[in-house]
């Protein structure tokens, strides 16, 4: 008896032992399954993030690249047209208040290392901007030398001023950009800003300086010709306004085109008549 209960303590022992595996298997497995599902939640929120991130920066990136199209169709729209130089500058100032935010601004044009101002917009006169400077006069000079914008936001005192009826005050920030023709600065532009300056301003004024210096160049082209609006007597323009063009008669009298064509026409069919007339009574008489 006592063997064959050492025999059954014995299998009851060994039973247990291999439960006791069996459970710690089961308790190892189950942690195995329990981390891996939390590697790969961890993995997927991650790719999640990932993704929102990419789609973030993809949208935004095409927000930009569509308002820097739509920006420069707009600066088209406002440059069109047989402008003068100081209402180009006028026009590309008014357009990059509206679009960057700015404040103030001033515009400059340059011919053989001058810069002349041409254009301000919402700057008192009392306010000291330079009628003209050189290259590497100034920050306007230096920007004019290096041909790249900069943005100042520890603006020296009394060196800018906007104002209105109301007062004044010094902006926080100015950007100083240069306008371009066939690789050459050929325009400066400032700007003045209260707000911090959005990064898509420099973009915006990069993206633009081509066109700008272009128009420029376009509109002091067409200020030099002979037949431009600036050389015409004002009774040239007044008769160009009309649409009617005219002549002058034989009595010194303004007579318009198309009446002159008429009379010459009139006397050509007159010709003809008594031409044809005269040859028809010669063969009746040798009838």
């Amino acid at each position: 008896m006592d063997a064959i209960r050492q025999q059954l303590a014995q299998m009851n022992r060994e039973e247990m032992g291999e439960r006791q595996q069996r459970i710690g298997e089961l308790a190892a497995a189950s942690r195995a399954a329990i981390f891996g599902a939390i590697i790969t939640s961890l993995i997927g929120i991650g790719l999640t993030i990932a993704i929102f991130i990419l789609l973030t920066r993809t949208n935004r990136a095409r927000d930009r690249q569509r308002w820097l199209q739509t920006a420069q169709v707009a600066l088209s729209e406002a440059m069109r047209g047989e402008k003068t130089v100081p209402q180009l500058g006028t026009a590309v100032l008014s357009f990059l208040a509206e679009w960057t935010g700015a404040n103030a601004g001033a515009f400059f044009k340059g011919e053989a290392g001058r810069f002349n101002r041409i254009a301000m917009l919402g700057v008192p006169d009392s306010a000291g901007v330079p009628e003209t400077f050189g290259v590497n006069e100034g920050l306007l000079g230096k920007v004019a030398a290096d041909a790249e914008p900069t943005i100042l936001s520890d603006i020296p005192d009394g060196y800018l001023r906007i104002g209105s009826a109301l007062g004044s005050n010094a902006p926080r920030h100015l950007v100083i950009a240069p306008g371009f023709n066939e690789g050459s600065v050929n325009a400066i532009v400032e700007l003045g800003f209260f707000d911090t300056v959005d990064s898509r301003v420099l973009e915006l004024l990069d993206t633009v300086s081509g066109s700008v210096g272009t128009a420029l160049r376009s509109a002091r082209f067409r200020e030099r010709l002979p037949g431009s609006a600036s050389h015409r007597p004002s009774a040239t323009r007044s008769s160009m306004r009309s649409g009617k063009r005219t002549v002058r008669s034989a009595a010194g009298l303004a007579v318009p085109v198309w009446a002159s064509r008429y009379r010459a026409s009139s006397c050509a069919c007159s010709a003809a008549r008594s031409a044809s007339k005269a040859k028809r009574e010669k063969a009746a008489r040798s009838w």
